[in-house]
């Protein structure tokens, strides 16, 4: 058919152009005109076949347009087709012919279908079809060896094989599709359908072979066109594109068999929603070569995306879901092998971030020093979860940040990080900044170590917070077979409750480095601390579990079964409920710095127990209860108990302002010193379990034989050996240290100390007390009996000989005694009374008059506190006349009718009777009588 020819099966005003078939057995040579374009005011195009059973030339012009209808279809389907430059080459396809059709061009071939120039298309709708292998034997395929533009169009391209250059459908308003299938293989160039409109997708399927690609591109001003591409073995892809401005994203789809590389993914929206990513590998790995999977938003929803390597290992990837708006996506990567790369982040802005699952069967992950993040800063957080659960093999997780915190009002989201091997990560973050609770945080080393101190440029902190501000603080949990090396842990809250911090070493040790561990609270109770390792613990700041308002105090517990235990501060003190429980056992030997288990008023303080094999050193500690004498909390209970080692502290206080004072025992196999004090009502103490009321017992023990003979005495007043730097009491006795106004051979020396609420066993007493031994008389009052050999010992100097017992029937007596005692010595030094003679007959003239003040236990209406035992008073009669009828007209009393004899009766330890005397003892003293 030459160029002269024209043909036309047209419609004239109304209905659908006809049909032309221009055929032959043999050659068809194509060079004239052909029309079935549609009628004027309606109808679709016609349809035109240009074909040779041997071999087709195409030439000319053919238009199946229509102008208010659907565009006609031109079919060439010879053989082979090969479109070639317009070079005069009679017996090819002229490109420049081919392109200037409108509406839809099939071009199916038997076997090859060959363009080999660039083909730009005029401007048209419908769809542009490339089809090899139309006989399906397995033979032909389609080859683009220059750009093809479809001039917005769809483009369908089939074959055996596939392998084209660029090809575009993109258009200003809406693009048309791009579909490749291959029986086997496919390569291509860039692939694109963007638009100023509506993106059109892409999809590209290798039944039997692999897929090569460069770029692809749907992305758009309005909504972007998805992405498939699947292969039965390898896909190796450029980057990605399926990006929307004022609409969603596109998704992307991407699955083989075998091998999955790729560059940049990113299906990301400016004001719609992002749209989901998935890429999956059935047996093959999936790299990503170092670039991210973007599926984010501005002001729509992050997306959610996938990445399976079901029998291989995802490397160097990165993902982004974020969003600012609206909530992140959720990120889900999952290998049989290694997964490795960059940050991994599904953050919101003003909503829920996305949660992050990554999961190794049998390898690791390592993210490097790069973070993984599900933030949200006005609303929930995501949660993260982070698994290498080979059983058989040592795998590990390496990460820096991992940020699940909510920095509004949200709740944090938990991390958990799971591994057979090590555990390697920096910061981990999963606070809430206002008033929701903190995520829960968990790392879990089945054969390996944890450690939380990978550098990361945007953490140089290291910490593990979960930490809440008006929520509560959510729990940390670290358990780890070997060693687990952290910095700072932070589970306290503001105004909610602390969390419990536990940390668990199987066969090694615990090292917070410089770090404080903190479930400390303002508002709520304080979290617990529980660190147990075989090794050592090494805390290396404080321990705060305290709870400055209402709530309780946290229990804070470290147990090394093999090693030592070193802390600073440690705090479970609590301002209006109870003081925490602080117990420290050691194989070794424990060093920790101040204490506090103490409690106000109504609340108990802790109880602070130190159990070592070697030596305990502690500073201040404070298990007691402060306030106004009204509260009925209880003072704590406190053990330092050394098996083979010294006993070291500053103080020990377990007073009681209004109730029972704690026990106190420091047990010692060397020796025991209390080297510091504190002041109460003007004495400095080193031991102080007073109360208001109970019994409360010190119980202090160590081992004369490691100490020594010349050094085996306890020393109240100097503690550079054995002993304590101030007093010690509870609420019965007290033994202060001497003055250094008083010269004696020895300080105040008491051996093996006991003091329990059922008896008193004081030993070893020095030579200064022996004068007393002549003091039958003395000793004989203080306890009703005066056979000196059947003497039972009630007072330190009293205590004439070794091991004697209180019964409990005489402990009150005993009480005021001893208090007595040291009252009375204490009035000699500030006298200067040092003789130990005078002391001795001091002592003995306050013990015979008043048996130190055991005179005055009595009921008798009206006694007063060392007054004369009116001892001759009858039934009936009145200590007045007692006293007036006694001793009238004597040392300046007058007669019964003056009252001087009861006016001036006996008063004090030694019994100041006779109006001269104290006359004599007002003039000596400058001590005003008119009140008597």
């Amino acid at each position: 058919m030459d160029k002269n020819t024209v043909i036309l099966a047209d419609a004239l005003s109304k209905g659908t152009g006809g049909k032309i078939t221009i055929w032959s057995d043999q050659k068809t040579i194509f060079k004239g005109i052909v029309s079935t374009k549609g009628g004027s005011q309606s109808g679709d195009g016609g349809f035109v076949e240009v074909s040779g059973k041997q071999q087709l030339i195409f030439a000319g012009q053919v238009d199946t347009g229509a102008t208010h209808g659907k565009l006609g279809t031109l079919l060439l389907d010879p053989t082979d087709i090969y479109i070639a430059p317009d070079d005069g080459d009679k017996d090819t396809y002229d490109v420049s012919d081919l392109v200037q059709t409108q509406g839809n061009v099939i071009l199916s071939a038997t076997n090859n279908v060959i363009i080999a120039d660039n083909a730009y298309f005029v401007a048209s709708i419908g769809t542009i079809t490339l089809q090899a292998d139309a006989d399906l034997d397995g033979v032909g395929s389609v080859i683009l060896n220059g750009t093809l533009s479809t001039g917005g169009r769809n483009i369908d391209i089939s074959g055996a094989n596939v392998n084209t250059s660029q090809i575009y459908s993109d258009s200003n308003t809406r693009s048309g599709f791009i579909k490749v299938t291959a029986t086997n293989s496919t390569v291509t160039g860039d692939l694109i359908s963007g638009s100023n409109g509506i993106g059109g997708s892409i999809t590209v399927n290798s039944l039997g072979g692999s897929v090569t690609t460069r770029d692809i591109a749907t992305s758009s001003t309005n909504r972007a066109g998805a992405i498939d591409i699947r292969a039965n073995t390898s896909i190796q892809v450029g980057s990605v594109y399926s990006t929307s401005i004022s609409s969603n994203g596109g998704t992307v789809f991407i699955q083989a068999n075998d091998t999955i590389t790729a560059g940049s993914i990113i299906s990301s929206s400016t004001i719609g929603n992002a749209a989901n990513v998935t890429l999956t590998s059935q047996n093959g790995n999936i790299d990503l070569r170092g670039n991210y999977i973007s599926a984010t938003s501005e002001q729509g929803n992050g997306a959610k995306v996938e990445v399976h390597a079901y029998g291989g290992s995802i490397t160097d990837i990165g993902v982004l879901t974020t969003t600012t708006s609206g909530n992140g996506g959720r990120i889900i990567l999952d290998a049989l092998n290694d997964i490795t790369g960059g940050g991994i982040v599904s953050n919101s802005f003003a909503k829920t971030a996305g949660n992050i699952d990554v999961t190794s069967t049998a390898g690791s992950i390592n993210f490097g020093k790069n973070g993984v993040g599900a933030n949200s800063k006005r609303g929930n957080a995501g949660k993260i979860t982070l698994t290498a659960k080979s059983t058989t093999d040592n795998r590990t997780i390496t990460t820096g940040l991992i940020d699940a915190g909510a920095d509004g009002d949200g709740n944090g989201g938990t991390v958990t990080l799971t591994a057979s091997g090590d555990i390697n990560t920096s910061t981990i973050v999963t606070n809430s900044n206002g008033i929701g609770r903190s995520g829960n945080i968990t790392l879990t080393s089945t054969a390996g170590k944890i450690d939380v101190t990978n550098d990361s440029p945007d953490t140089p902190q290291r910490v593990i917070f979960a930490g809440a501000n008006g929520g509560n603080a959510g729990a940390v949990t670290l358990n780890a077979f070997g060693d687990i090396v952290t910095r700072t842990i932070f589970a306290g809250s503001n105004t909610g409750a602390g969390n419990t911090v536990r940390l668990t070493s199987q066969s090694g040790g615990i090292d917070t480095g410089d770090g404080y561990i903190t479930t400390a609270t303002n508002g709520g109770n304080g979290g617990n601390v529980i660190l147990t390792a075989v090794k050592d613990i090494k805390v290396g700041s404080n321990i705060d579990a305290n709870s400055t308002l209402s709530g309780k105090g946290g229990g804070i517990t470290l147990t090394s079964s093999e090693g030592g235990i070193t802390a600073q501060n440690v705090n479970t003190y609590s301002y209006a409920g109870a003081g925490g429980n602080v117990r420290f056992n050691a194989q070794l030997g424990i060093k920790v710095g101040n204490i506090d288990a103490s409690a106000n008023d109504n609340g108990n303080a802790g109880s602070v127990t130190l159990l070592a094999g070697d030596d305990i050193e502690a500073l201040a500690i404070k298990a007691n209860v402060s306030g106004n004498g009204t509260g009925i909390g209880n003072g704590g209970v406190v053990k330092l108990i050394s098996q083979r080692g010294d006993v070291l502290t500053e103080y020990v206080r377990t007073d009681s302002a209004g109730a029972k004072g704690g026990n106190i025992t420091l047990d010692s196999a060397k020796s025991v010193r209390a080297t510091g004090s504190f002041t109460f009502e003007d004495i400095s103490y080193s031991i102080f379990a007073d109360g208001l009321t109970g019994n409360s017992s010190v119980n202090i023990s160590y081992d004369k034989a490691t100490l020594g003979q010349t050094i085996a005495n306890f020393n109240v007043g100097d503690a550079s050996i054995n002993g304590t730097f101030g007093a010690i009491a509870n609420n019965n006795y007290i033994f202060l240290p001497p003055s250094s106004q008083i010269v004696l051979p020895d300080s105040l020396n008491l051996g093996k100390l006991k003091i329990l609420d059922n008896q008193s066993t004081i030993t070893q007493l020095p030579d200064f007390y022996k004068p007393l031994q002549d003091l039958g008389n003395a000793v004989g009052n203080l306890t009703g009996n005066n056979d000196r050999n059947a003497t039972i010992v009630l007072t330190p100097i009293a205590a004439l000989n070794d091991d004697y017992q209180v019964p409990f029937d005489q402990i009150e007596v005993a009480s005021k005694a001893w208090n007595a005692i040291f009252l009375i010595l204490q009035s000699c030094r500030k006298f200067g009374v040092t003789d130990r003679a005078q002391i001795a007959y001091v002592l003995a003239t306050a013990g015979y008059e008043s048996r130190f003040g055991a005179n005055n236990l009595t009921s008798y209406p009206g006694h007063n506190n060392l007054y004369e035992y009116p001892h001759g008073i009858s039934l009936g009669q009145s200590p007045q006349d007692f006293f007036n009828n006694a001793y009238h007209d004597y040392l300046g009393n007058g007669a019964p009718s003056s009252g001087d004899v009861y006016r001036y009766r006996g008063r004090g330890y030694a019994q100041l009777t006779w109006k001269d005397n104290y006359q004599r003892f007002s003039n000596l003293f400058n001590v005003d009588l008119g009140h008597l």
